[in-house]
């Protein structure tokens, strides 16, 4: 945490090799569409928590999310391996290196932006700015 350019910048190159791994053989491989049909549930049940969204998102109802998310989720695709709960204490760190991650109960494969939903959000509330998402983001391609 004393250095969050750096610490934005290897969260985001491990994410990026996570979602390198090979996903043949991964025992849930629709991760994508069980996401969606839970947005959708929830949605319909109407909940929503604006709390989430207010300081990494700009969501003020739940209209709002779910209207973005249903212009784009045909732009979804299943094709890396998900964490799906990337987010910081969930990313085992030791002198800058990698050393595991924890809580992949939800993960599989599906599409890579709900990995970084979750890193930007993440990085976001606990670092108390916006200010490293663009580093985070910038680690991810080639």
């Amino acid at each position: 945490m004393e250095d969050p350019r750096r610490l934005s910048e290897v969260l985001g190159q491990e994410l990026r090799r996570f979602h390198e791994l090979d996903v043949d053989g991964c025992p849930v491989m629709h991760r994508t569409e069980t996401f969606l049909d839970l947005t959708e549930r929830n949605y319909r049940l109407g909940h929503f928590n604006p709390t989430l969204f207010e300081s990494s998102f700009s969501f003020s109802s739940a209209e709002e999310a779910y209207k973005v998310l249903q212009d784009g989720n045909n732009l979804f695709q299943s094709r890396v391996l998900l964490h799906e709960d990337y987010c910081l204490p969930n990313v085992m760190l030791q002198d800058w290196r990698l050393t595991g991650f924890i809580d992949e109960g939800t993960g599989g494969v599906g599409d890579r932006n709900m990995d970084l939903f979750c890193g930007i959000w993440s990085l976001n509330f606990n670092l108390q700015t916006n200010e490293f998402a663009d580093r985070f983001l910038g680690c991810l391609w080639p």
